[in-house]
């Protein structure tokens, strides 16, 4: 299958994804890795679409881009002062936006449905101290996690 067709079938747009990418050195060589919301695009559609994709392995390596896509936004986060996070628009809000997106498109809902695998559980709720989001976004993200990982976090007093 030629690669083009294979990020239509996911809704990836190759020239978004390589514009995304990261380059990383090892050694003497040099390569692009992915961007870690891409993988987490990837392997939620693989999971969602692809027959030979839906086992366990399938929903291990989305888990595993969910992990991935958490500790890249742990990373933003960690770029910016505390006050600024909670500030009106925090910096990381487009991030948090696009990670609900996933979780709110079909694929997001019917793998959460199908094999309780959470895309919203990328989203790590710690990271935002008291403020608007805990008012506003949090009661419309806490349904869209997995219930075990939501009871985690409680809102800032």
């Amino acid at each position: 299958m030629n690669v083009d067709i294979i990020f239509q079938v996911i809704g990836l747009d190759p020239r978004k994804v390589l514009q995304q990418a990261i380059r990383v050195t090892f050694g003497r060589h040099d390569f692009l890795v992915m961007h870690p919301f891409d993988v987490l695009r990837s392997r939620l559609a693989n999971l969602h679409q692809l027959t030979e994709k839906q086992n366990d392995k399938g929903a291990i390596q989305l888990d595993l881009a969910i992990a991935a896509a958490r500790e890249f936004l742990r990373e933003e986060a960690a770029r910016f002062p505390a006050a600024q996070i909670a500030s009106g628009r925090s910096p990381i809000q487009t991030l948090v936006s696009e990670l609900e997106k996933l979780a709110l498109e079909d694929a997001g809902r019917k793998v959460a449905k199908r094999w309780g695998r959470h895309v919203a559980d990328a989203i790590d709720p710690g990271l935002i101290p008291a403020g608007p989001f805990w008012a506003r976004k949090w009661p419309t993200l806490k349904p869209l996690m997995s219930s075990a990982y939501a009871r985690r976090f409680t809102p800032p007093a």
